[in-house]
């Protein structure tokens, strides 16, 4: 049977979409980096990265993920039209930061 959208309430999708987007997280890099910087080192799960990675590395990298993540939700979820129209500026500004700051950072070893 066809499901009619018009007779589905918005805030029944947007319900829907939040609960994927829970759901999903555990299997997101990023935020199991973000659940170790709150987790006690004898606690870190068994990960490839963790054994090879000191841990200040892995805080700094997520911290730096984080803060660009946050840029782009300011711009991009802004109120302002005018911030919105930015969005590619940002965008292309973030590469810098990826390729000079962030092997400034983390070397290669």
């Amino acid at each position: 049977a066809v499901v009619s959208t018009q007779s589905t309430g918005i805030p029944v999708f947007y319900g829907i979409f939040v609960y994927l987007a829970i759901t999903s997280l555990e299997e997101f890099q990023m935020w199991e980096r973000f659940v170790l910087i709150f987790t006690e080192q004898t606690l870190y799960p068994p990960l490839h990265y963790v054994r090879r990675v000191p841990q200040k590395i892995i805080h700094c990298f997520t911290m730096l993920q984080l803060l660009q993540l946050g840029l782009l939700c300011l711009v991009s979820f802004g109120g302002s039209t005018y911030l919105k129209m930015f969005f590619p500026f940002v965008i292309i500004l973030l590469m810098p930061i990826r390729e000079r700051i962030l092997p400034a950072l983390i070397s290669e070893r």
